[in-house]
């Protein structure tokens, strides 16, 4: 008995007419980064209270938060939600905290505004929002 594919309606050994490429061809739109001072000096002192704690945690904290810029934020800007004016808050895989940006899509450009704690009162990072 000849094995069927049920979603397709054919044998599994017949062959489709189509070109497959298993290499997609992306049309992804890179947004620079640009990372503000402030933020910088977020980052630094996470980092610093991490360092205290455990060396591996800050250079951790430093790779999520790399990684989520690289891969998330520049590829994908407007994935996080909007939360204060144009600012979007995007959280930190395995660190209790989130990256606040604007995106200016004129400019094809992300600012990363601050990097705050969870529980950290809005207000220490809302009246960097233009």
């Amino acid at each position: 008995m000849a094995q069927r594919n049920l979603f397709l309606g054919r044998k599994l050994n017949e062959s489709a007419n189509f070109d497959y490429n298993p290499i997609v061809k992306s049309s992804i739109v890179m947004y620079s980064v640009i990372m503000t001072r402030p933020a910088q000096a977020d980052r630094l002192q996470v980092m610093n209270w991490y360092e205290a704690i455990l060396s591996k945690l800050a250079i951790e904290f430093h790779e999520e938060v790399s990684q989520k810029v690289e891969n998330i934020v520049a590829k994908f800007p407007k994935i996080a939600r909007i939360v204060y004016k144009n600012a979007r808050k995007l959280p930190i895989n395995k660190f209790p905290y989130n990256l606040i940006y604007v995106v200016d899509d004129e400019k094809k450009e992300v600012k990363v505004l601050a990097i705050v704690h969870d529980k950290r009162n809005p207000s220490v990072w809302q009246n960097r929002v233009v």
